[in-house]
């Protein structure tokens, strides 16, 4: 697991990705919100990185999951506030589950950096 500076580093980074995954949704997706567009791209999008943020985070897939919904979180609440979303506390709950393709690639990320260093270490 990443620490001190390395695990605010990764966690700002995450909190980034989520939010601007977010803010280029309509360009990305076509729709005010990713999971309204092309749901599995940006499922995938969420494992691709989960699964960079997990391996240089060297595996603290709750802390890339955290991150992620953060910055997600942080956009549809600005939304809300400007009067854009006012299904804002329906869209936070779910946000939870539609996070977890982030989740999913920090563990296979951090997995990845293990077995690097695994076999790095037996060389």
């Amino acid at each position: 697991m990443a620490s001190g500076t390395a695990a605010k580093i990764i966690f700002a980074l995450g909190a980034g990705y989520g939010l601007a995954l977010w803010a280029l949704s309509v360009p990305l997706f076509g729709t005010a919100e990713p999971w309204d567009g092309a749901v599995l791209v940006y499922f995938a999008l969420l494992v691709l990185g989960g699964l960079v943020l997990g391996y240089y985070g060297q595996g603290s897939a709750w802390m890339v999951y955290a991150s992620i919904y953060i910055g997600q979180f942080v956009i549809g609440f600005c939304r809300m506030l400007a009067g854009e979303n006012n299904l804002f506390s329906l869209g936070a709950i779910l946000l939870f589950a539609f996070t977890l393709p982030a989740f999913a690639g920090g563990k296979l990320g951090g997995a990845l950096a293990r077995l690097k260093a695994l076999q790095k270490a037996t060389k």
